[in-house]
This record gives C-alpha cells, structure tokens and sequence, in this order.
C-alpha cells in the first residue's frame, strides 16, 4: 500500500516499515481548528494590549510550541523528546489547555498512554521528514499569517 501523508502513521514491526492507520483530518485543517479556537476562547478583538499575554500572542505560542514539538520527536535521538506529560505545566499552558492542538499532535502519531503511573503523550517513533514536513508547513503558514496581523497588515489568518 503506498503511503499517504493524510493518513495517521502506525509502524508495523512485523513488515518494518511505517503504515497508514486511519484516515484523519488535513493538517491545514486541524491548525484553522486550532487557531478558531483560541481566538474564539480568548474573545478577540479584546483581551490585553500586550502582544505575549493577548489572543495573537496566546495564538503565536501555541504554534510555535507545537512546531518545536513536532520537530523535536523528529530530530532528536533521545526518547525523552518523543514523551510530553499532561502535567507538565508549560506544555499545559500552551498547548495543552487546547483540545485542537493535542488533537493535533495526536493526528501527527502521538498517542495517549501511561508510563510509570503518569499520562504522556507519546510519538513511539520517528516521523519520516517528508510526514513531518506535512505537519510543519501549515504551522509555519499560520505563524508567518500572525507575524503579517502583528505588523498591521490585512492578512486574514
């Protein structure tokens, strides 16, 4: 079966190699979920004049978080990079207080489990770059949209 990138990722030890698990929602799709919620939640136009605590900065977080995130399982060797706690409290305010955007991550291969009595979230193995770029490339389109509103421009995000 050849490998769609809208499918969620599974790997198949028996045939060692990644396979499709089910179909799921474009990434596209889910970063509009995610930005329509936030800004929905944090009512915009409104909330603080500062940039870092209002909707655009909350917005901006989230993303970049997610980003480095979906980067992070992906590049780095150690498997620590490829478990989130649902407590951890920096995660939580950025990203995990958002129901999208742990959706989000779990469209991109991480699932909820526990480990050692606590609940992760965890990639079980790396993305293929091409699968991870798929992820990315929305986040980044959303960021560079923010950046363009934050600057006074008409951008729609």
């Amino acid at each position: 079966e050849k490998a769609n990138p809208t499918n969620c990722w599974g790997f198949d030890v028996a045939r060692s190699r990644f396979v499709p698990k089910y179909v799921m929602q474009r990434p596209e799709a889910l970063v509009c979920a995610i930005v329509e919620e936030i800004l929905r939640s944090l009512g915009v136009p409104g909330g603080s004049q500062d940039k870092a605590q209002g909707p655009l900065g909350q917005l901006e977080g989230c993303l970049s978080r997610l980003k480095v995130i979906l980067v992070n399982a992906n590049e780095k060797e150690d498997d620590k990079y490829r478990r989130i706690r649902h407590s951890n409290a920096a995660f939580h305010s950025s990203v995990g207080r958002w129901k999208t955007a742990v959706s989000f991550l779990k469209s991109a291969g991480f699932q909820d489990v526990t480990l050692d009595g606590e609940a992760v979230l965890r990639m079980p193995f790396r993305l293929p770059s091409s699968v991870m770029s798929f992820f990315v490339k929305p986040i980044d389109a959303a960021l560079a949209s923010i950046a363009d509103k934050a600057d006074g421009a008409t951008t729609a995000l």
